[in-house]
C-alpha cells in the first residue's frame, strides 16, 4: 500500500500568545482521532505552531483506508408481528444504507443490525470533513463564528486566511469556509520571502526556515529563546526566574526570535519589586533579571520578532516604554501614599461587592465581627485579626490597584507596612489573595482568620441569593475558595466548627435572603467538595462515603477519620473483616425488629451468661468511648469495636433473640442497638461492603 507524508497548514490571523498551545493541541488531538476513526494507519504524527500558523504533518501515512466493518443500527421492530422485510421502515433502512444481503441482518434487543463491509477509499476524498471535524470541537473563550449556508457552522479562535494541504508531492484541492487550498505558504511578515511555493510535503519546515525566516518548530524556537536568555543573563551577572508558562507564551509570540537586553533607571527600584515585575512580565512581556540575593537588577531581557541593522534603536524604544510605565507606577504610588491607608476604608462604600449584598464597606463591617468570632475560637490575636479585616479591602480603592488589579493584596501589604501596621496584619492582607496565583495556603494564623471570615461571608451571601455554582459556571469561584477553606483548616489543624461559623455569618447579614435553606445547601456543597478532593488524593470512595454519611461539622475531624479509616483497613485486614461481620450480623437483626428497640437496657432482664458478658463489654466501651473520641483516637476505637466480634458471636450462638417473652426480646434487641450506635458514631460501615 502506498505511503506518503501528509501536510496540513492552517494560516491564521495572529493567535493570542496565551492561547496558541491550547489551540494547536486541541486540533492535533482532534485530527489524530479523525485518522483513527477513519481507519488510516501511519508511523508518526507531529505538529508545528507559530502565532500565524498551525500545522500537522503525518509521516508514512497509508493514503488508502484499511477495509473495515461498519455496524449499522436499524429500527426498533418490537411492535411489528409481520415479515420484517415487508415493514416500511425496514425497507427504507435497507434502501438508505444499500444493504444487499438481507440474510445477514441481525436482530438484537428488538433492534435490527447489519455489519456492512466497507472498502477503504483514498484520504483525499475524506480530508475536507476530517479537517472540519478537527476544527469544530473547541472550548475556548471569545471564539469567532462562521456560518456557511447549507453546509456547516464553525467557531474558531481567529479568522482563517489560507489552507495548504499536500499529500507527498500532490497539492490536494479542498474548500473550507469558502477558502480554497493553495500550494503557497507564507514566510515571515517582515523578513525573507513572503510567499513560498511548496512542491512536496517534506519541504515544509526547511523551506520556511531557509526561505521564509520562520522557525516553525515550537520546541526548537523555545530552546533557542531559553538558551539565548541564559547567555545574556550570565553576561550581565544576573539570573532569571522564568516560569514554564511564561516561556511558552514568549515562544508563541514570535516566528524568528531575536533576544536583546536593555536597562532602566535604578531610581525605580525603590518601588515594591512586585509592581516592577508585574509591569515587565504582564504588560511588556519582558524578563526581569535578579542578583544572587534575588533582588531586582535595573536590567531586563526582551524578545523581538525581527532582525534589525540597528539593535540599539529597538533597545532604546523598549527602554522608553518601560520608563513611561514605571513613571506611571511611581506617580500612583506617591499619590496613594499621601493618604493614610485606613482613610481608604470610607471609599469602599463606592465599590459594590454584589448588587444584592451591598458594598465593600458593608462587607468589611461584617468581616470585623466574624474575624473576632473566629479569633476567639482559635485563640488568635483578636486585635490583629480585627485590624486585618478592617484594612483587607482598602487597597481596592487605591489608584495603584485600579490600574493594576492583579496587584490587590500586594499593594495593600506595602501600604500597610508604610503606615506602620503590625507585620501579621500586613502579611494577611497579601496572603488573602495568594491562592489565586500559586494555590499557596496561608499558615499565618491572622491570615487564616481573615481568609476564612472573608470567604465564609461570600459563600453565605451568594448561597443566600440561590446563585449556586454550576458545572460550567462559577463566577464567584465558590468551588475553588471552598476547597481552600478546607485545606486551610486541615493543613493548619484548626479545630473549627463550620456549621456554627455559617450560622454566625448569616446572623451578620442585615437582609432577608431568598434562600431559606442556606445552611443545608452550603453544608452539602462543602461536603461534596471534600469528597471530590479526597478522591483526587487517591482515597477509596467507599471509605470517604463511610465517613461523610455522618454529618461532620469539623473538617479537621473529617480528615482524621478518613486517614485513620484508610490506614486501619490497609493494615488491619483481619480486624476490618471482624468489624464488618459484626455490623452485618447486628444490622440484620435490627432491620427486622425496629419496633422492639427501647431507650434503656433493663439489667434485671439479663438472664444468660453471654448477654451479661456482652453488657459488661458495653459498659467498658461507654466509659472510654467519649474520651477516645475527644482525643481523636479513632484507630484504637476501631480495634476495640472489632474485638466485640467474639462476645457478640458467643451471644448469637447461645442466646435466642426472638423469644416469646416480649420484655426479654426487647431488652436483647436494645442491647444490640446500643452496640450498633457506637459503630455508627464512628463510620457508616454499610458503605464498606
Amino acid at each position: 500500500m502506498k505511503k506518503e507524508t501528509l501536510l496540513l497548514e492552517i494560516s491564521i490571523e495572529d493567535i493570542p500568545s496565551k492561547y496558541l498551545l491550547k489551540t494547536v493541541k486541541i486540533i492535533f488531538i482532534n485530527f489524530k482521532n479523525e485518522l483513527k476513526k477513519n481507519h488510516f494507519l501511519y508511523k508518526k504524527i507531529i505538529w508545528f505552531a507559530t502565532s500565524r500558523r498551525i500545522t500537522i504533518q503525518v509521516y508514512y501515512l497509508n493514503i488508502i483506508q484499511i477495509d473495515y466493518i461498519f455496524k449499522i443500527k436499524g429500527p426498533n421492530i418490537s411492535n411489528y408481528n409481520k415479515d420484517l422485510l415487508s415493514i416500511d421502515i425496514v425497507k427504507y433502512w435497507i434502501k438508505k444504507y444499500q444493504i444487499e444481503d438481507t440474510n445477514k441482518i441481525l436482530l438484537k434487543n428488538n433492534y435490527l443490525f447489519y455489519n456492512k463491509q466497507v472498502k477503504g477509499v483514498n484520504i483525499k476524498y475524506l480530508l475536507t470533513k476530517m479537517i472540519i471535524n478537527s476544527l469544530t470541537n473547541f472550548s475556548m473563550p471569545n471564539l469567532m463564528y462562521w456560518n456557511i449556508k447549507n453546509k456547516y457552522s464553525l467557531k474558531f479562535i481567529r479568522p482563517i486566511r489560507k489552507i495548504t494541504v499536500f499529500l507527498g508531492n500532490k497539492n490536494i484541492k479542498i474548500n473550507i469556509l469558502n477558502i480554497k487550498s493553495s500550494k503557497i505558504i507564507n514566510g515571515h511578515r517582515f523578513m525573507g520571502k513572503s510567499k513560498i511555493i511548496l512542491d512536496h510535503a517534506n519541504q515544509y519546515e526547511k523551506y520556511l526556515l531557509d526561505k521564509g525566516n520562520v522557525i516553525v518548530d515550537f520546541f526548537k524556537r523555545k530552546n533557542k529563546i531559553l538558551n539565548n536568555i541564559k547567555k545574556i543573563a550570565y553576561s550581565l551577572n544576573g539570573s532569571i526566574n522564568l516560569s514554564s508558562n511564561f516561556l511558552d507564551e514568549l515562544t508563541s509570540m514570535v516566528e524568528w526570535p531575536v533576544i536583546l537586553s536593555a536597562s532602566f533607571n535604578s531610581k525605580f527600584l525603590f518601588l515594591p519589586y512586585e509592581i516592577l515585575e508585574y509591569i515587565m512580565i504582564k504588560y511588556q512581556k519582558y524578563i526581569p533579571l535578579y542578583d544572587t540575593n534575588h533582588n531586582l537588577l535595573p536590567n531586563f531581557i526582551f524578545i523581538s520578532n525581527v532582525e534589525s541593522h540597528d539593535n540599539n534603536l529597538i533597545i532604546k524604544g523598549n527602554e522608553k516604554v518601560i520608563k513611561s510605565r514605571f513613571e506611571d507606577a511611581q506617580f500612583f504610588f506617591k499619590t496613594d501614599c499621601k493618604k493614610k491607608f485606613e482613610e481608604y476604608l470610607n471609599d469602599l462604600k463606592n465599590i459594590i461587592f454584589q448588587k444584592n449584598l451591598g458594598n465593600l464597606l458593608d462587607k468589611t463591617i461584617r468581616l470585623k465581627k466574624l474575624s473576632k468570632y473566629i479569633a476567639i475560637k482559635l485563640k488568635a490575636n483578636i486585635n490583629n485579626c480585627i485590624r486585618a479585616s478592617e484594612l483587607s479591602k482598602c487597597d481596592l480603592a487605591t489608584t495603584m490597584v485600579q490600574e493594576f488589579p492583579e496587584l490587590q493584596g500586594i499593594i495593600g501589604m506595602y501600604y500597610a507596612k508604610y503606615n506602620g501596621e503590625n507585620i501579621d496584619v500586613c502579611i494577611s492582607i497579601k496572603e488573602q489573595y495568594q491562592y489565586k496565583f500559586n494555590d499557596k495556603i496561608p499558615n499565618n494564623l491572622t491570615s487564616c482568620v481573615l481568609f476564612l471570615s472573608d470567604k465564609i461571608d461570600t459563600l453565605v451571601g451568594i448561597f443566600g441569593l440561590s446563585l449556586f455554582p454550576k458545572s460550567n459556571k462559577d463566577p464567584f469561584a465558590l468551588k475553588r475558595i471552598t476547597l481552600v477553606i478546607i485545606k486551610i483548616i486541615i493543613n493548619n489543624k484548626l479545630n473549627l466548627n463550620l456549621l456554627k461559623l455559617i450560622k454566625k455569618s448569616i446572623s451578620l447579614y442585615k437582609i432577608n435572603f431568598i434562600n431559606s435553606n442556606i445552611i443545608n445547601d452550603l453544608m452539602k456543597f462543602i461536603i461534596n467538595r471534600c469528597k471530590n478532593w479526597y478522591i483526587s488524593l487517591g482515597y477509596e470512595k467507599n471509605i470517604i462515603q463511610a465517613v461523610l454519611t455522618n454529618i461532620i461539622n469539623k473538617p479537621l475531624i473529617l480528615d482524621i477519620k478518613i486517614k485513620t479509616l484508610s490506614l486501619f483497613f490497609k493494615n488491619e485486614k483481619k480486624q476490618s473483616k471482624l468489624l464488618i461481620d459484626t455490623y452485618k450480623r447486628i444490622n440484620k437483626i435490627l432491620l427486622k425488629n425496629q419496633s422492639f428497640i427501647y431507650e434503656k437496657i433493663n439489667v434485671v432482664l439479663l438472664k444468660e451468661k453471654e448477654e451479661i458478658i456482652l453488657y459488661n463489654h458495653l459498659l467498658k466501651l461507654s466509659k472510654i468511648f467519649l474520651l477516645k473520641i475527644k482525643n481523636n483516637e479513632y484507630y484504637n476505637i476501631l480495634l476495640i469495636l472489632s474485638e466485640l466480634y467474639y462476645p457478640i458471636n458467643n451471644f448469637f450462638k447461645n442466646v435466642i433473640v426472638n423469644i416469646n417473652n416480649i420484655e426479654i426480646k426487647t431488652n436483647r434487641i436494645t442491647l444490640l442497638n446500643k452496640i450498633n450506635n457506637f459503630l455508627l458514631k464512628i463510620i457508616n460501615i454499610e458503605q464498606l461492603y
